[in-house]
């Protein structure tokens, strides 16, 4: 008989933990590999872009994940992911990796604090931040597809990016080597005393730069993509 032919899915490369977000309660497992997140103050879920959704209040309410290397921007690193809010006017982290006893921070990506209007992609370096902001405007009560990674191969200190909704790409170089804090822990809807009100749906990091294309699909104009089918697929 017959051989179906299976067409290799780009979006699977490189991924090394995705997150549905669809649970109610309880843990919020990882799809594609074992990083699954804690819930803190009982986060629950909602309506999302595909399925359920992490829903959080604003005020207490986040997911975590003890310190893992694989999450630091020790190399190359991408982070995709979808989310609502109700409003703007305040810094709501979506992903970050922030240190338990400490302000200090390596990484996070929100909105703007000093400017409402802006997503923005933040780390952290020995001089101070670098920050790069999207051109496309916050909105409420409505999706948007967030991507911010970091490529280390370009400029001496590598270079940060974000792309909302896959305009093109906003960039920023890093113009000293960036201060890595190992005992960090990994939050979602959390940055320091700051908290992300509203929904985040379809949580994805990749351990590398995607490429155009790839980001095009993971888009799928507008209508988003998670994971399915895997078989014998896993992550590492």
């Amino acid at each position: 008989s017959a051989r179906r032919k299976v067409s290799h899915d780009s979006r699977l490369d490189g991924l090394i933990a995705f997150w549905k977000l669809e649970e109610a309660t309880g843990t919020r497992v990882d799809c594609i590999g074992s990083r699954d997140l804690t819930p803190q103050n009982s986060p629950s879920n909602a309506s999302g872009k595909i399925g359920e959704a992490l829903s959080l209040n604003g005020t207490n309410q986040y997911l975590s994940r003890a310190s893992d290397s694989s999450l630091n921007l020790s190399s190359a690193i991408t982070f995709s992911m979808w989310v609502y809010h109700p409003e703007t006017g305040h810094q709501r982290a979506v992903a970050m990796w922030e240190d338990n006893a400490t302000s200090d921070r390596n990484y996070w990506i929100g909105i703007k604090d000093t400017n409402p209007d802006e997503y923005l992609f933040k780390v952290n370096r020995e001089t101070g931040n670098e920050t790069v902001t999207s051109t496309v405007s916050t909105g409420v009560n409505v999706w948007k597809h967030m991507m911010a990674w970091y490529d280390p191969t370009v400029t001496t200190n590598g270079t940060i990016y974000i792309s909302v909704n896959n305009e093109t790409p906003q960039s920023n170089s890093i113009d000293s080597p960036l201060e890595i804090n190992t005992d960090s822990e990994f939050w979602v809807g959390r940055a320091a005393d700051t908290y992300w009100d509203g929904r985040i749906d379809a949580l994805g990091i990749y351990n590398k730069v995607l490429s155009d294309e790839t980001r095009t699909l993971i888009y799928n104009s507008g209508r988003g993509w998670q994971p399915t089918n895997l078989g014998s697929y896993v992550g590492t």
